[in-house]
């Protein structure tokens, strides 16, 4: 490859720093010596020969397909660690006057130059302005793999005056994309590439004075009336075609403040009025002097249970005896049955499960499957919080609706199978049947998807059903599948010790660059379990640095 390499990355040794840092997190504490830095040094100063004498030469991006809501997908892109460790020193080196040359924060929220948290709550919020009626929502279709190299490093050159490190960037992105357009999504290093591509339809819209917003790809317009919405669109349009992007008309519109507002107040409002309705319900059962209430205020508050068995026949006297006891009322002091209620008001405020299970319950009841759907995006953030919260909780009350999840809504798969991979610990045979129940059906699904599914079973690893083992087997075997799912396949296999040696080494032979140290993982699984050829091979993986850090951290070294 090139040797502008060489000259442009003078600046590995920041790099070899927090490589070295990365890969001490990989390995447990040591105290006798640094292996983690040590490794981290010679990948650089590997890296740093190679690019020197310009043999370096990037692999070609893999790319995963990762489902959008609906029937699409959105490509995320996977590099080797050379390749992701060279792409990041390039771009590090453009960051800071990358952010300098783009406009204010307050109108590009994120990403900037330099590494930003994001900002969405903020931005769909910022086009609120005290004039506006209506909102423009605009997103730009294909924007990562649609960028031209061409005007990329112009804008670049412009940007930075780097010219050197902005031609090595160039080429690196030719290289591995095997394109003249398109950057790597999905990886901190494209974020500044992407925002500064669209700084100039950024400044055109803020030059026509309008209330212009950008997050990513996703932009937000306050406007007057409608009619200067429609001005607004076709600006924007105007401008990306000149850069050779077009906006998403399926997802490009404008539409009243009120409709805005509401829906997004739409998951935050539900919440609110669950909580309410909670509230009411438990005043109720205790106003009605339900038992169980009762009882679950007296263990609350430190009352002895046999205490309470006195008042069975009487539940007024025995609310106000746990709110006295709540209250410390002095012994010549007593409170009525409304002072008692209003001071145990307080103790049966909805606890934030319950909540969350309610919040679930009401997302099975309107699925886009369902006669009185919510809208998609309130469907997806409803369900997000409600499975966040049980997740937090370890309640299991989602468990047996994940495989109708999984297979109606698989654009939905990451947050299932993070609820599932919570439950795992707690209960793994009701975890294993809901995956199983997914992964043997003939539905299809993309590799991203199953990749997760089997992430699930490995995570449980017991009581596995042969036949899904079996299919493990096929996913290894096919060619035609993504390699994410291949991987996978392969991981469940060796973490159950069902591995063989002939299964390793056919996938060792083909598989691309990014996932060789996954498929190294996997001989260390089975070394670990004292299996020999699989030893044998991962000894002759260790004069790899990146390998040595896989190895070191399955067999704890």
């Amino acid at each position: 490859m090139s040797r502008v390499f060489s000259s442009a990355l003078p600046f590995l040794e920041l790099k070899a720093a927090l490589l070295a840092s990365s890969t001490n997190d990989l390995l447990p504490p040591r105290d006798e010596d640094d292996v983690g830095g040590e490794v981290g040094r010679r990948f650089l100063e590997s890296l740093d020969r190679s690019l020197s004498r310009g043999d370096y030469e990037p692999d070609r991006i893999e790319i995963i397909q990762v489902p959008k809501p609906g029937f699409t997908t959105r490509p995320a892109a996977l590099l080797s660690l050379d390749d992701r460790v060279v792409y990041e020193a390039l771009v590090a080196a453009l960051r800071p006057r990358i952010d300098k040359f783009l406009v204010s924060s307050e109108a590009t929220l994120w990403p900037r130059g330099v590494i930003t948290p994001k900002r969405w709550s903020e931005f769909e919020s910022a086009p609120l302005t005290a004039d506006s009626s209506h909102i423009a929502l605009l997103d730009v279709a294909g924007y990562y793999d649609s960028i031209p190299h061409v005007r990329l490093a112009s804008l670049l050159l412009e940007a930075t005056g780097r010219r050197e490190v902005v031609e090595a960037l160039v080429e690196f992105l030719g290289r591995s994309m095997g394109l003249e357009r398109g950057i790597p999504q999905g990886l901190a290093g494209s974020d500044p590439l992407a925002t500064l591509y669209l700084t100039p339809v950024d400044r055109a819209l803020l030059l026509a004075g309008f209330d212009y917003f950008r997050h990513g790809d996703d932009v937000r317009i306050g406007l007057v009336n409608y009619a200067s919405g429609r001005r607004a669109i076709a600006l924007a349009e105007r401008e990306l075609r000149q850069l050779g992007l077009i906006l998403n008309a399926s997802k490009s519109q404008i539409v009243k403040r009120v409709n805005y507002e509401a829906e997004l107040s739409g998951t935050s409002r539900e919440k609110s009025e669950l909580r309410k309705r909670i509230e009411e319900m438990n005043l109720k059962a205790l106003r009605d002097g339900d038992a169980e209430m009762i009882r679950s205020l007296a263990v609350k508050v430190g009352v002895d249970p046999e205490v309470m068995d006195l008042f069975e026949d009487d539940p007024e006297a025995a609310v106000t005896l746990v709110a006295e006891i709540r209250a410390e009322t002095g012994p010549y002091e007593t409170l009525s049955f409304e002072e008692s209620v209003e001071i145990l008001q307080k103790e049966i405020t909805p606890a934030e499960i319950s909540v969350a299970q309610e919040l679930f319950e009401q997302s099975l009841r309107h699925a886009p499957d369902k006669d009185q759907p919510w809208e998609r995006f309130k469907f997806h953030s409803a369900l997000w919080d409600s499975l966040t919260g049980l997740a937090a909780a370890k309640d299991p009350k989602a468990i047996e609706h994940c495989a109708h999840l999984l297979l109606a809504f698989p654009d939905e798969t990451e947050i299932v199978v993070r609820y599932l991979l919570a439950m795992v610990g707690t209960s793994p045979s009701k975890v294993v049947n809901q995956i199983s129940e997914v992964i043997l059906t003939d539905d299809f699904r993309l590799g991203w998807q199953t990749a997760w599914l089997y992430r699930v079973l490995a995570a449980a690893s017991e009581d596995l059903d042969p036949e899904v083992l079996d299919r493990a087997l096929r996913s290894i075997g096919y060619e035609d599948l993504d390699w994410l799912e291949r991987i996978e396949a392969l991981r469940l296999l060796a973490t159950v010790g069902k591995l063989e040696r002939d299964h390793l080494w056919r996938m060792w032979r083909r598989v691309p660059a990014p996932f060789r140290p996954n498929v190294v993982a996997a001989a260390a699984l089975m070394a670990k379990a004292k299996v020999d050829w699989a030893s044998t091979f991962v000894d002759a993986c260790r004069g790899d640095r990146v390998n040595e850090v896989v190895i070191a951290h399955i067999l704890n070294e």
